[in-house]
């Protein structure tokens, strides 16, 4: 019994909470001086995502070694992707 009570006077706080007016409460915040979030500007939007075309890399057996150094030597530069001789072009090359 005990248990239906205290449930019952939990579903009761779930519906006050729940049947409040959003446009009073935000009323409330302003007139308490609290902080409005800011809308952004419709031109900030993202730029949307280009395809990347993966640069072609010439792969023989004589040149592997040689490919997987070059890899290795752009990868510590930095180069990941910007041409043919950038470390994700020739990995993927060799896969």
């Amino acid at each position: 019994m005990r248990a239906n009570v205290l449930a019952a006077i939990a579903l009761a706080g779930v519906l006050v909470a729940c049947s409040r007016d959003p446009a009073s409460d935000a009323a409330d915040a302003d007139s308490q001086g609290a902080a409005r979030v800011a809308e952004p500007a419709p031109q900030a939007r993202p730029a949307p995502p280009r395809e990347w075309i993966v640069p072609g890399v010439a792969v023989t057996p004589e040149n592997i070694r040689q490919l997987r150094q070059r890899a290795l030597t752009a990868l510590r530069e930095g180069r990941l992707y910007e041409d043919d001789t950038a470390a994700v072009p020739i990995l993927l090359a060799l896969r």
